[in-house]
């Protein structure tokens, strides 16, 4: 495995981006797209638009907010300007599909993606990216929210 720290602060840092890591085995992974982190994952010359599996551990802005400038550029690239990109799975917690339903919804034109887009929801056991093993674990400080990491 290799892991590249694209940010590990908060929302507002004045040096560091919010929680944001590139996950790289026999798949490329994102978990957490928080502030900042977007820039971040450009420097490391990965193929942005190649990436297939985009894990959540919750939904805080300093662990999500980077996603819909990345979604809003994958729309560009692919309706606009010819690009092709390999469906798009998203995994995070209980309340997942609910919440990117309601995303979606509420943003103009990101109903309407010309990839595939897959919505995994997950808690209490592990679970397979290719040969990757994640697993779930509880949170402390919120009742009943489960969070994600690689193993």
């Amino acid at each position: 495995m290799r892991l590249t720290i694209l940010g590990s602060g908060t929302n507002i840092h004045p040096t560091r981006a919010a929680s944001g890591y590139l996950v790289r085995t026999d798949q490329t992974i994102l978990l957490d797209f928080g502030p900042r982190t977007l820039s971040n994952l450009l420097k490391t010359g990965v193929n942005r638009h190649r990436i297939t599996h985009i894990l959540f551990s919750h939904y805080h802005a300093d662990h999500f907010s980077d996603f819909i400038t990345y979604f809003f550029d994958a729309m560009i690239f692919t309706k606009y300007q010819g690009g092709t990109r390999p469906p798009l799975t998203v995994i995070g917690p209980r309340g997942t599909k609910k919440f990117f339903r309601t995303l979606f919804a509420t943003l103009p034109g990101f109903t309407e993606a010309p990839f595939a887009i897959h919505f995994k929801e997950v808690a209490d056991r592990a679970f397979m990216i290719g040969k990757t093993k994640a697993s779930t674990y509880p949170r402390g400080y919120a009742s009943g929210l489960h969070s994600l990491r690689p193993c």
